[in-house]
């Protein structure tokens, strides 16, 4: 009987190291996807702030397509 119970016990622990580690490297995923989305959060933001920039500088030196008479 107390084969049984040892046996058993052994049967636990693994299944909690099993429970355990699924759970840290779940985590561990779900935490590098969120560096990599924000690392390209960072990218678009930037590539966004640099279009504008162009856009603007483009529009200064380009002037009105038309000119404007009031």
């Amino acid at each position: 009987m107390s084969g049984c119970r040892a046996g058993t016990r052994h049967a636990a622990r693994r299944g909690q190291a099993l429970v355990e580690f699924s759970v840290v490297a779940f985590l561990s995923v779900i935490m590098l996807l969120m560096v990599v989305e924000m690392g390209r959060m960072v990218l678009v933001s930037t590539a966004v702030a640099n279009a504008a920039r162009a856009g603007l500088r483009y529009a200064i030196v380009q002037g009105p397509p038309i000119p404007l008479r009031f």
